[in-house]
């Protein structure tokens, strides 16, 4: 498997979680590459680790997941890479997760495969959604005993694609910094005829949020105020992509103004949360991009 490139975006990692990622892509003969968003990398102790196998790429400033995953995409195209995965620093994997993923583009001849999320704290799947071309959701139930399936979004960490795909249409939005980067590039590829292939028997253990709450049986992930600037912003960026319904952008919108309200209802620090929800609402509707602009 020395086509096959793992991208890895790093911020301030637990070195334990991290060391134990790139052990187990190793182990399955996939080349780790680390990007690295932290202002002052601790990556060095890992670098000196002879007991892994990495590339690791400081960036000395947190350029965003986007940014960074474009810079992981093209040195993995430089040095011929033929599928790229992506995963975040406290992923974790099982054996043969690489080569089950790799297996279904070559059987199937298909350019997207991506596994199921199991819940870090709650043990169960996370549902997937699939978006039609008009914006309507579905919600797709997951169960263990599934046959593949496909849909137009899912998150990056454990997506695996092929080079040729990348190159047909392009790298990640760096303009969303982090929130909806996946969505977005996902509905391009959506446009361009392309789905994910989603395999219920590789599994992958994720947590949405910092934290989530339970709200008339619905769980709400609990993300930083400063996440959900970049969540209320990116609803209104997405407005301007036309790969992106209108529709699904509007119940974006609407959703982040909804959250936001339970979140200053059950949280602490109220006061921020309105702050940068109201900052995310004015840079949205002004088109700001990239990372926030702190000094106003």
């Amino acid at each position: 498997m020395k086509d096959i490139f793992a991208i890895i975006v790093t911020y301030n990692p637990q070195l334990e979680n991290l060391l134990s990622l790139v052990k187990q892509l190793n182990s399955q003969k996939c080349n780790a590459i680390i990007i690295d968003n932290s202002k002052e990398s601790s990556l060095i102790e890992l670098s000196l680790n002879e007991s892994v196998d990495c590339k690791i790429i400081s960036l000395g400033e947190n350029k965003g997941i986007a940014a960074a995953q474009n810079i992981g995409i093209q040195h993995a195209l430089s040095h011929k890479a033929k599928k790229i995965i992506f995963f975040d620093q406290d992923s974790s994997i099982s054996e043969e997760f690489i080569n089950k993923l790799s297996s279904y583009i070559d059987d199937k001849c298909v350019n997207i495969v991506g596994p199921t999320f199991i819940d870090r704290d709650k043990g169960h799947y996370y549902p997937i959604c699939h978006v039609t071309k008009k914006g309507l959701r579905k919600k797709i139930i997951i169960s263990k005993d599934m046959q593949a399936f496909t849909t137009s979004i899912t998150i990056s960490s454990g997506t695996m694609v092929t080079s040729e795909l990348l190159e047909k249409v392009g790298g990640m939005s760096e303009d969303l910094f982090i929130d909806y980067v996946d969505t977005e590039w996902c509905l391009r590829c959506f446009q361009f005829g392309e789905l994910v292939h989603v395999l219920p028997e590789v599994t992958m253990v994720h947590a949405i949020g910092d934290n989530s709450i339970k709200i008339l049986g619905v769980n709400v992930p609990v993300h930083s105020p400063l996440r959900r600037y970049y969540r209320v912003r990116n609803s209104f960026l997405l407005l301007r992509y036309d790969n992106v319904p209108k529709l699904l952008c509007f119940r974006e919108i609407i959703f982040s103004f909804i959250h936001t309200a339970i979140i200053i209802c059950t949280q602490k620090r109220k006061y921020s949360y309105l702050k940068y929800y109201f900052k995310g609402l004015f840079d949205g509707v002004m088109n700001k991009k990239g990372a926030i602009d702190e000094s106003r």
